[in-house]
């Protein structure tokens, strides 16, 4: 009767929980990565919008050359922050020569000196 039981206890204890009865622990969801997008603007200009919107008003100008970190992607619009910290949107979209910008994911041991675009004259 004691070999009974010994096992009956060992099978239960090797079983896997959903046998015995109770769901097994959900695991934790991951984190999302917040969207983070380094752009390079390769048209002469790139017309910074007020809203993801052609016919939103323009607040701004970005140059060739400019690199520019993009926090949200909206379509082709992609969410900027300019150097007096308003938020824009600028619109990737392909012109006579190309696209307007190169799109990548921005890389982690990056970082932006913002407080450089107020000399930049490309920064406007």
């Amino acid at each position: 009767m004691r070999l009974t039981a010994l096992a009956a206890l060992t099978t239960c204890l090797a079983a896997p929980a959903w046998a015995q009865g109770t769901a097994p622990a959900a695991k934790p969801p991951a984190a999302a990565a917040a969207e983070r997008y380094l752009l390079h603007v390769e048209a002469p200009e790139v017309l910074i919008h007020e809203k993801p919107e052609a016919a939103a008003p323009v607040v701004g100008r970005l140059e060739q050359g400019v690199e520019i970190e993009a926090d949200r992607k909206s379509g082709d619009w992609y969410r900027v922050r300019r150097a007096s910290g308003q938020e824009g949107w600028v619109l990737n979209a392909a012109g006579a020569t190309g696209p307007t910008m190169v799109v990548r994911p921005f890389p982690e041991d990056r970082r932006i000196a913002y407080e450089a675009g107020a000399i930049d004259p490309r920064v406007l």
